[in-house]
């Protein structure tokens, strides 16, 4: 009696064990073909998003191909790029049936270039960004010790002995991103991407193209920041919303001021695409290089980059 009753013991145990595995294997059946279903799921949103961006980004093309007017291009005081009077602004939001593609154009040279522009102008723009003489002298020296050939360092700049510490040296060419600031002394991530009391300095500068700021494309923020008065920022303005649209030379004060172009041919193209209400955004940031040739305009990719960016997650 005593060894059936052991018997129907271990019995018993195994069929809980039996139970307890079938348990387990059911559940991570469930949470496998849920993870599937959820990665196949993200693929395809991905995918999709990844078209919509391309498909942005391809019709951003094709409004810089558009232009009409090679002598100018100008912005109006909402930001909006016009390449011409003629010729209406590309949407800020291109809508498709799969979803939709938000694109923002920028000229590169509605910004101060690292790479070319006059120490004065710099000089103005640290200034009036709130920066202390001592560091703007920092910054300025440092930059051009940064960029130029010798081993040399200027009285507030640095070269190899300075950088060794933090084990790499001088680059002594130009900049290619205006993101390599936070290697070089007096910069650091503080001032390329700002603080609460100052804002960004990578939103003012650039480091495409030969130099020379378009006077039609330049934010108001940066007119102010390079010296502009009031009263000729207006008048700036001004000549931005008539039949001009914008001005078609420059005065010698803003000449000397950095401002020497009225038309643009180097673009960046910010691109995110969103397939229907899906929380994947597809991004594509590019700089294009617009040339003229004798079939018309030929564009060159100076600069590319895409990233995934989730914004939220849905259960559907």
């Amino acid at each position: 009696m005593r060894g059936v009753r052991q018997k129907d013991g271990y019995a018993l145990v195994m069929v809980i064990w039996a139970v307890v595995f079938l348990i387990i294997v059911s559940t991570t059946f469930v949470i496998s073909t849920r993870l599937t279903t959820a990665m196949t799921r993200n693929l395809k949103e991905k995918t999709i998003s990844y078209s919509l961006a391309l498909r942005g980004y391809n019709e951003a093309i094709k409004y810089l191909l558009s232009d009409k007017d090679l002598g100018i291009d100008f912005i109006d005081e909402k930001g909006t790029l016009y390449l011409d009077t003629s010729t209406p602004p590309l949407p800020k939001v291109l809508k498709f049936e799969e979803g939709i593609s938000e694109v923002e154009i920028i000229p590169e040279d509605s910004k101060v270039n690292l790479n070319y522009v006059q120490p004065h102008v710099l000089r103005r723009l640290f200034q009036n960004l709130g920066y202390e003489p001592e560091k703007v002298d920092e910054m300025v020296d440092s930059l051009k010790d940064w960029i130029d050939p010798d081993d040399a360092h200027r009285l507030n700049g640095a070269e190899d002995e300075y950088y060794r510490e933090f084990g790499y040296t001088a680059k002594n060419d130009r900049l290619d991103t205006v993101y390599e600031l936070v290697l070089i002394k007096g910069f650091g991530k503080e001032v390329v991407y700002g603080t609460n009391r100052r804002p960004p300095l990578y939103k003012f500068v650039t480091t495409f193209g030969k130099g020379g700021v378009n006077i039609n494309v330049a934010s108001v923020a940066t007119l102010k920041l390079l010296g502009v008065t009031d009263t000729e920022t207006e008048t700036i303005m001004s000549f931005r919303r008539t039949q001009t649209g914008g001005m078609r030379s420059i005065p010698s004060r803003l000449v000397s001021l950095g401002f020497t172009k009225t038309a643009s041919s180097i673009f960046r193209i910010n691109v995110t695409g969103r397939y229907k209400d899906s929380g994947i955004g597809y991004n594509i940031q590019s700089v294009v290089k617009r040339t003229l040739s004798q079939k018309g305009f030929e564009i060159e990719t100076l600069y590319w980059r895409e990233d995934v960016k989730y914004t939220y997650t849905q259960n559907k």
